[in-house]
């Protein structure tokens, strides 16, 4: 919500905000500032325009060197005005959560590592038997 209240209509692509500010205006701490930046970006709600760094800054607001974020749900303004936005988390899709379930090894039956099934002709038990035949 901090981003999309700086958002005016007209700086998408110049929406200044830094970890830093994002820390003091949710009073939190960077963890979970770090951690929304990143799920944000995950998802494809926003992208990094200009990347900020310390060094960079040279004070406070639009004079500042703190990132720049893009808005995806509406069209990009800054450095050239895009008709249409990218909207890129209409294409995000959640990662299957992997259950306990899914690392389990079947203990019997056909399928099992250490109990191969007898149909193959390759198997050790067919070919022990097809050697005595042949004698």
């Amino acid at each position: 919500m901090a981003l999309k209240q700086r958002y005016n209509g007209s700086n998408n692509g110049d929406i200044a905000l830094s970890r830093r500010e994002a820390e003091a205006e949710l009073n939190c701490s960077d963890k979970p500032v770090i951690a929304a930046f990143k799920g944000l970006q995950e998802k494809g709600f926003i992208r990094v325009a200009t990347k900020g760094s310390f060094h960079w800054k040279q004070g406070v607001g639009a004079s500042g060197r703190s990132s720049r974020w893009i808005l995806t749900e509406y069209p990009v303004d800054v450095p050239m005005k895009h008709l249409s936005a990218d909207k890129d988390f209409m294409r995000w899709k959640p990662e299957k959560e992997k259950s306990r379930d899914d690392a389990v090894i079947p203990l019997g039956g056909r399928d099992h590592p250490m109990k191969p099934s007898m149909g193959g002709r390759d198997h050790p038990m067919r070919l022990k038997v097809a050697d005595e035949v042949i004698r």
